[in-house]
């Protein structure tokens, strides 16, 4: 069975991003710029993006969502009562502009992004590092991506699993 989740949403509007919420429920971005955070049957929260349509989003377990609108990259508050703040991270040279799913936070609250063309992507203390797996394994990531307990990074590809992780030096 299913039933329809009334939203102020027009017919027009479609969804273009999900994410589940850390403390339940489920964040939807739609094509109007907004996200909403719905529990059972009911929308309680409604934020935002000024930035375009959501179509990547991450609930990183500490207030915070992880929006890519294919122009920007940012982060929102989620706490309820606190002014939203949004941060953004403007493509810089380097930047992958073809950036598709897997979106993930390690264990080190570090965000992965996925892209077509250059592998994995890891932004990390504001850096932006490029893991290039494509020229190792002539494929790049297709699918989600998980980090385990000693901060490997798992992703599916084009022929199978990849397992990432960086050498004794630093190096993916």
């Amino acid at each position: 069975s299913w039933r329809r989740i009334h939203t102020s949403a027009s017919s027009r509007d479609t969804i273009t991003g999900t994410a589940p919420c850390k403390t339940g429920g489920l964040w939807i971005g739609w094509s109007n710029g907004l996200i909403y955070l719905v529990r059972d049957t009911s929308v309680i929260q409604n934020i935002p993006t000024h930035y375009g349509e959501p179509h990547l989003i991450l609930d990183d377990g500490k207030g915070r969502l992880w929006v890519h609108t294919r122009k920007v990259i940012f982060t929102v508050s989620t706490s309820e009562g606190q002014q939203l703040r949004i941060v953004p991270f403007v493509q810089d040279a380097g930047s992958p502009a073809d950036i598709t799913p897997p979106m993930m936070l390690d264990h080190e609250n570090n965000l992965w992004l996925g892209t077509w063309t250059k592998g994995l992507m890891k932004l990390s203390d504001r850096n932006l590092y490029h893991i290039p797996i494509g020229r190792r394994t002539k494929t790049s990531p297709r699918s989600g991506a998980v980090a385990d307990s000693n901060g490997h990074i798992w992703t599916g590809a084009r022929g199978g699993i990849l397992e990432l992780y960086a050498d004794s030096t630093g190096v993916w």
